[in-house]
């Protein structure tokens, strides 16, 4: 999408009514609208402009448009939008064309419809709702559009109390197209209707119809209605241009167009005390001024997109600072800003070629002198008066000058100087013939002596009076560069400003060497100006920001800080010690103590080719055509308020985060530990050059310090559990930093990096370890307690063969053996018999046949088995008994 501003970005238009220029923006359906025919308007309490169109709700914030449809899944009862009203609580009203009336809650994005019931007297009475206002008890009184009248709304109960005002009234089109209650009578509502103007006393619950001369031709349907004053309404009518009702004497005073002229007027909307905003069909966007009775149509082209779209307007919409239109092709809005400072414009020769190159001034009077080949410019600061004195013609155009008490001190585009004595006006030339270079500043030194510096790094001192020039610095040639301006140190060296950065000069000795400020990882390039302040910090201006220099200490200040331009041409102090800038955007105000900038530039109709100069204290501004007086001055706009920074989205993987509310209503938000990772959308509403608008924001417990930037959206990844606090605030252009949007958030600590789940894990893990050890031991346990009842068995068979049995007398075959079993014997588990029937211990068996004591028990086990008994004993009665 397109964002509206770029349009003024790249083209320069104005059209002038009455002495004021309007410069428009547009939205269209490229710009994000549902479509382009728009009926209604409405500015919240937090500044977003909601647009009602034929196809859907939307609200814009000066860089893009959210629509509110059925076709985006919000349950609204019809799109085509023909009435928006804010309540004093906050509940945005919306009438509709087919759908009744809708109630939207900002906090949750929600809609709760209203809609007739032909057998319920006590709901609203139709559907087509053409205006919606709310009375002084609350109550909303809505305006229908199709001959059912009007209604009394309680927004509490949700019941209805109808009235009709066309009773008594032919039976044709009867519609309600504006409704005025009254501010000076609460009983009072005033109806603009297709059978004219109707006057209703809510106590009396009548209704009165105000008849106009207008009526016999049937030219009396109002669209337009609006109360000036305590005794008179402005009537817009749909067919007979505009009228005013003197409510006190009863009268019209038709001054309205000739009948024979169709002038069809749609909306108005007040602009200022003596004026209104006003569309009228076929011929667009006008203003009317009730004291002269006089209407002027602003000049509209469909081409030219810094004017309202032409034709058909359906509303008009004014708010403090612009006034919006809606009609078939989109929406127009006026993006002009007043001049916020008092420009003094110098007569010159030649307007188009006029260009100041430097003012002075003490006492009563300013001095201004121009490149043009004009001369002087003589200024009374007090009578406003100007003098122009005339120079030699041989004198070029100048460039710069000096002032004393007595005279002025200039150079010319031919790289001389003179001496202007304010008593005679006698012109003297200094003698320059010393200054082989250009000279490119001509600056005060001390009380008595001005300082010039040259293309090629020289410096000379001229002496007031004697106009003696003294060479103060002359560099080598390698070392020679465009000299900016020069700073006398505490030690008495001096500090030259060129474009291959600083050189310090040691008139006691004659040495110069090049300084070396490592600045953002870089040595200094440029050095365009050099200041001290008060407090005996020196300020450095740069092609690269502002640096601050404090003994030792480097600080930069560029456009990541707040500064508009990064290149910095000129460091003054007004009367009040605040630092202004010259940069190459137009020129900033800055506050040490806060670091916030404040940016002025060609939004502000400030030009960025100019120059500062400080007179008495006072700052002002050269450029094309005269002088700004910046500080000593209130500005001319009104003062602007500080803007409200409001969050518009917060994402968790794309998605939002669930809520009851939406996120710019929340004071705090948890969120589960996989939520760690989210985006934040946050804007002010803006609405001229909102790529202007700088943000500034930080999460408290993860950021260090602010983030500046021109995004409107913050990302954050992998945060830790714990507790946060997102912090946003905005700088609108010409203004300070507004206050601070925050908003608490809890991140969840994942279970398996909680306190708790460590020691739940460190008791597993010792319980686990108690455990196998407990196996452990048992296992040995049985093992040793096994052994020992082997032995034991061991030792009782061998003391009962030696008590009832003889050993075996004879030598143990394996095949007879094997025929007196079922399941014959292995050689290994014969041999291992063998061995006990000759009383071998298992432990003597296992060293005999070279294998463990584990297979030897294997073996016995699979041989007591296939002999059918238990021990060795049993094992030796068998073979006795058998063989």
């Amino acid at each position: 999408m397109k964002y509206v501003y770029i349009f003024l970005i790249t083209l320069i238009c104005a059209i002038s009514v009455n002495g004021q220029e309007f410069e428009f923006a547009r939205l269209t359906e490229r710009d994000g609208l549902p479509v382009n025919n728009t009926f209604c308007f409405l500015e919240d309490d937090q500044g977003f402009i909601w647009i009602g169109t034929a196809s859907g709700l939307c609200r814009f914030d000066g860089y893009e448009i959210k629509s509110f449809t059925q076709k985006e899944g919000y349950k609204i009862s019809d799109d085509v939008i023909t009435s928006l009203m804010q309540d004093s609580e906050g509940i945005i009203w919306v009438g509709t064309d087919r759908g009744g009336m809708n109630r939207f809650d900002p906090q949750t994005e929600t809609f709760t419809t209203y809609q007739p019931d032909p057998l319920d007297s006590q709901t609203i009475a139709g559907e087509r709702v053409r205006m919606i206002k709310e009375g002084p008890d609350g109550a909303l009184w809505i305006a229908f559009d199709n001959g059912f009248g009007l209604s009394k709304f309680d927004k509490r109960t949700g019941i209805s109390v109808n009235y009709d005002p066309f009773d008594s009234l032919s039976r044709d089109v009867k519609a309600i197209r504006s409704l005025v209650l009254d501010q000076y009578n609460q009983d009072i509502i005033w109806l603009g209707t297709t059978k004219g103007l109707i006057r209703f006393n809510i106590k009396e619950e009548s209704f009165e119809k105000i008849d106009h001369p207008l009526t016999s031709i049937k030219r009396d349907g109002i669209f337009g209605l609006d109360q000036i004053d305590e005794n008179r309404l402005i009537v817009g009518f749909f067919s007979a241009g505009i009228d005013i009702y003197n409510i006190k004497e009863q009268a019209w005073d038709k001054i309205y167009t000739d009948p024979s002229e169709v002038l069809r007027i749609y909306d108005l909307s007040r602009k200022s005390e003596n004026e209104y905003w006003v569309s009228a069909r076929k011929k667009g966007l006008a203003i009317y001024n009730v004291e002269q009775r006089k209407l002027k149509f602003i000049k509209s082209s469909l081409d030219n997109p810094l004017t309202p779209f032409p034709g058909f307007t359906y509303s008009v919409y004014g708010t403090d600072d612009r006034v919006w239109v809606g009609g078939k092709h989109g929406v127009s809005y006026s993006n002009n800003e007043s001049q916020i400072f008092p420009f003094d414009s110098i007569p010159f020769t030649n307007p188009d070629l006029g260009q100041l190159s430097d003012i002075t001034g003490k006492n009563e009077h300013i001095y201004a002198v121009g490149i043009n080949l004009d001369g002087i410019w003589k200024k009374n600061k007090i009578t406003g008066e100007t003098e122009f004195l005339s120079l030699d013609e041989k004198i070029g155009g100048l460039y710069g000058m000096v002032e004393t008490d007595s005279s002025l001190y200039l150079y010319d585009l031919h790289q001389k100087i003179y001496e202007y004595a304010k008593a005679d006006g006698s012109i003297t030339e200094v003698n320059t013939d010393a200054i082989t270079s250009f000279i490119r500043e001509l600056n005060e030194w001390d009380e008595s002596h001005a300082i010039i510096l040259t293309s090629y790094g020289n410096a000379w001192l001229l002496e007031y009076g004697t106009n003696k020039l003294t060479a103060l610095y002359s560099p080598d040639e390698s070392e020679a560069d465009w000299q900016f301006d020069v700073l006398k140190r505490k030690d008495g060296s001096l500090w030259f400003g060129g474009t291959k950065g600083i050189t310090e000069f040691k008139p006691t000795t004659g040495e110069s060497v090049r300084v070396t400020l490592d600045i953002l990882g870089g040595e200094l390039q440029r050095c365009f100006a050099l200041t001290r302040s008060k407090d005996d910090v020196i300020w450095i201006g740069t092609n690269i920001g502002l640096v601050r220099m404090k003994e030792d200490s480097l600080e930069l200040f560029d456009r990541s800080s707040g500064l508009d331009g990064n290149s910095v041409s000129q460091i003054v102090f007004d009367k009040d010690d605040n630092m202004w800038l010259n940069t190459d955007r137009g020129f900033s105000k800055f506050d040490p103590s806060t670091k916030e900038f404040i940016n002025y530039d060609q939004s502000h109709k400030i030009d960025s080719e100019g120059f500062l100069a400080v007179i008495d204290g006072e700052v002002h501004y050269g450029t094309y055509g005269g002088y700004f007086s910046i500080t000593g001055q209130e500005p001319i706009e009104k003062k602007r308020d500080l803007p409200e920074v409001h969050l518009l989205s917060f994402k968790v993987a794309h998605e939002d985060v669930r809520s009851e509310k939406k996120i710019d209503y929340l004071d705090e938000l948890q969120l589960d530990y996989w939520e760690n990772s989210f985006s934040i959308t946050f804007s002010t509403p803006n609405y001229h050059r909102p790529e202007r608008v700088k943000y500034a924001y930080r999460l408290v417990g993860q950021d260090k310090d602010w983030i500046l930037n021109d995004y409107r959206f913050a990302n954050y990844t992998n945060l830790k559990g714990g507790e946060y606090t997102f912090e946003v605030k905005a700088q609108i252009p010409g203004g300070g930093w507004g206050e601070v949007k925050s908003l608490n958030i809890s991140v969840a600590t994942p279970y398996w990096k909680t306190t708790w789940f460590y020691l739940l894990m460190g008791a597993s893990f010792f319980a686990l370890c108690f455990v196998i050890y407990k196996a452990r031991v048992g296992v040995i346990q049985r093992k040793a307690d096994q052994e020992a009842q082997e032995l034991q068995i061991e030792a009782l068979q061998k003391r009962l063969l030696d008590i009832n049995l003889n050993p075996f007398d004879r030598q143990l075959d394996f095949q007879e053996l094997n025929q007196a079993l079922n399941e014959p014997l292995t050689q290994r588990e014969f041999e291992i018999l063998d061995l006990i029937i000759q009383e071998k211990t298992n432990t003597d068996i296992a060293n005999q046949l070279f294998i463990s004591r584990s297979t030897v028990k294997f073996h016995l086990r699979n041989t007591y088995k296939k002999l059918g008994v238990n021990n060795r004993r049993e094992a030796l009665v068998f073979v006795n008994k058998n063989l």
